[in-house]
């Protein structure tokens, strides 16, 4: 039964990694968040990030999300 509900599930938003344990990353709240404005989606400016890339996303964490992801993927290319 779909209730509507647009959650994103936990995969790297830099690779499309799933996380093979419990501690492989974690979710980064960004500038933009917005938990309170979230109803039934996912809540803009949260993203998740493996264990790999969750350094680089805690350097942009001051920024929105979209920017954030913007600069990272610039820097590894």
């Amino acid at each position: 039964m779909d209730h509507g509900l647009k959650m994103t599930p936990a995969v790297c938003c830099i690779c499309g990694k799933i996380p093979a344990a419990a501690d492989d990353g974690d979710w980064l709240e960004f500038q933009d968040y917005d938990a309170a404005g979230m109803g039934l989606s996912h809540p803009q400016g949260l993203e998740f990030f493996c264990g790999e890339h969750i350094s680089r996303g805690r350097d942009f964490i001051l920024c929105t999300a979209a920017e954030a992801l913007t600069k990272i993927k610039e820097g590894l290319t």
